[in-house]
């Protein structure tokens, strides 16, 4: 379960955000400035609510000095400062994951919260993915330098969150629109890095994913080879 830090002056609100996270998030509440320093230090938790007029140390104050200390944990900033130009400047000064008006809701804070994990466990899972694939093609011997390579780990990608998807009219173009170019130029370069991690393969690695068949001195076409390293990735995502 995730763990929350809520930082701020309020009781009421403290209590109210604590009761609603409750069935989400482990939640521990503070009321002033030194306190939310330690505890988001020592605690280590996930996602810190931060009230900018506490008691003690001012919002700004612990901001400055978790980055600082290399803290890099999400920060929800409450603030009833109304400067446009100034909020913008601190949320990237301090990478701020959001700032919110006072006075406001727990249940709108609470949304916020929600929405943030969600993209924070989105980008959790590209980077898993990402890395299974590579380890995948590492495994295979494929040369990371080539362009083709890139283009290579979102097809897999791709063919793997949706493997009824057509080859040609569906996969190409959608690759081609992360990676850039046209169809046929990401079509070339896949075939061209396969075609190069062939020559240089270790037999006995490659049979552990793909079995001998007629064309042995024949590298697999991009579609067979896609399929079956989405294959593989599924078998490690589920095992």
């Amino acid at each position: 379960m995730r763990k929350i830090l809520i930082a701020a002056r309020s009781e009421t609100f403290c209590a109210a955000l604590a009761d609603k996270a409750v069935r989400r998030f482990e939640t521990e509440i503070c009321h002033d400035g030194d306190q939310t320093l330690q505890l988001a230090f020592s605690g280590k938790p996930d996602l810190l609510v931060l009230d900018m007029e506490l008691p003690g140390r001012d919002g700004i104050n612990i901001l400055s000095t978790l980055r600082a200390g290399g803290s890099h944990i999400p920060v929800v900033v409450l603030t009833s400062c109304q400067q446009s130009t100034y909020l913008s400047q601190m949320a990237d000064r301090f990478h701020v994951a959001c700032v919110i008006a006072k006075p406001c809701t727990a249940a709108a804070v609470l949304r916020n919260l929600c929405e943030i994990f969600a993209c924070l466990d989105n980008e959790e899972k590209t980077v898993d993915l990402n890395h299974m694939v590579d380890l995948m093609l590492q495994d295979l011997n494929f040369n990371q330098q080539m362009c083709g390579y890139v283009c290579l780990i979102e097809a897999i990608k791709l063919y793997n969150a949706d493997p009824s998807q057509q080859i040609t009219k569906t996969l190409y173009p959608g690759v081609a629109k992360i990676c850039g170019g046209s169809s046929k130029r990401v079509e070339h370069a896949m075939r061209t890095c396969i075609s190069d991690a062939w020559k240089r393969r270790n037999d006995d690695i490659w049979k552990l994913y793909f079995l001998p068949g007629r064309k042995k001195c024949a590298p697999p076409a991009n579609g067979k080879f896609i399929s079956k390293m989405s294959k593989c990735l599924e078998n490690m995502k589920t095992g």
